[in-house]
């Protein structure tokens, strides 16, 4: 009777998740890996995508979604919330000057993005918050290629901090 209790109790089945790819990327050891490793009878199949999937018609379960601007027609419960850093390679600022202020970004080329493209976006500094206008040279529906861009010098590029953060410490990119 013990064992049969047990047994009813522990996870198993299969889940069907969307995310992001890079969130997918950037998360999946801590996690995806974990949850596996902690659920063994659980088997998840996880579809990165950087677009909308109709859960429905998707099968999804569930999705990971990093957005501000959610569908209101969708049931949603927020699980944490994502800060970004603008970023740039050492090799950009060499050629095009640090940004002391938000108005020298207006000097610099932008790379987003595409939720983030032509919009108006919080920047927050220490106890400063002002708005900037984030008008974009290049963006991407994929946040590894936005990330790849800066990387090889294209702009400066607003990131994900999870996903950034080894590229920092790496000194291949500059907060």
């Amino acid at each position: 009777e013990v064992k049969s209790k047990a047994s009813a109790a522990t996870p198993r089945g299969a889940i069907r998740v969307a995310a992001s790819g890079s969130f997918a990327l950037s998360q999946f050891k801590l996690l995806f890996a974990d949850f596996l490793a902690r659920y063994p009878e659980i088997s998840l199949d996880l579809v990165a995508t950087d677009r909308h999937v109709n859960l429905i018609e998707s099968h999804v379960d569930f999705a990971i979604r990093i957005s501000n601007n959610l569908d209101p027609s969708i049931v949603s419960k927020q699980i944490g919330t994502c800060s970004s850093y603008l970023v740039a390679s050492p090799k950009y600022l060499k050629e095009h000057g640090t940004v002391k202020k938000v108005e020298d970004l207006k000097k610099h080329t932008l790379i987003a993005h595409d939720h983030f493209k032509n919009s108006r976006v919080v920047l927050q500094k220490d106890d400063r918050t002002e708005e900037f206008s984030f008008n974009s040279q290049f963006s991407s529906n994929e946040t590894m290629l936005v990330q790849e861009a800066a990387l090889e010098g294209l702009g400066i590029a607003m990131l994900p901090t999870a996903l950034v953060q080894t590229q920092i410490q790496q000194k291949n990119l500059v907060q």
